[in-house]
C-alpha cells in the first residue's frame, strides 16, 4: 500500500514538471514560413442564398473544387473562411505571415440565354498583419 503512495507521489511530482494548459497550442508548433501559392488558382462561379454561398474554384490542373467555410482545401495550410455574392476569402493557416486571398468574380461580362450572369474572376491578395 505505502509503495502505491509512493509512486503515485512520484507521478504527481514528475507529472506536474511537464504540465501545460490544455487550451493553449503546444509550445512545439512553430509557423510555416512558406505556404503553397494559389498562382492558378480560378474563382469558376458561386452559388447559394443570403445566408449561405459555395464557390467553385479550378485548380491550376484543372481539377473543379468546392469552396466553402468548414470544407477540406486541397492545397496545404490553406482554408475557406468566407464566400460572398461575388467572392470568396482564403487564409493561410500557420503562416507566419498572415496572408489573407480573396478571389473575385469581376463585373458582369455577359448574360447567357437564360438571363444568369457570368463573370470572370480575379485575384487580390492582401496581408491582414500590417
Amino acid at each position: 500500500m505505502k509503495s502505491n503512495l509512493l509512486g503515485c507521489g512520484l507521478m504527481l511530482i514528475v507529472g506536474g514538471a511537464d504540465a501545460r494548459d490544455p487550451f493553449e497550442p503546444p509550445r512545439t508548433a512553430r509557423c510555416q514560413q512558406t505556404v503553397p501559392a494559389l498562382n492558378g488558382w480560378r474563382l469558376q462561379g458561386i452559388i447559394g442564398n443570403g445566408e449561405r454561398f459555395l464557390g467553385w474554384l479550378r485548380s491550376p490542373e484543372g481539377k473543379v473544387v468546392v469552396g466553402a467555410p468548414g470544407r477540406a482545401f486541397p492545397l496545404p495550410f490553406w482554408r475557406v473562411t468566407q464566400v460572398q455574392a461575388f467572392s470568396i476569402t482564403l487564409i493561410a493557416q500557420q503562416s507566419c505571415q498572415p496572408l489573407t486571398v480573396q478571389l473575385r468574380l469581376q463585373d458582369v461580362k455577359h448574360e447567357d440565354r437564360d438571363g444568369v450572369s457570368v463573370g470572370v474572376a480575379d485575384m487580390a491578395r492582401g496581408s491582414t498583419g500590417e
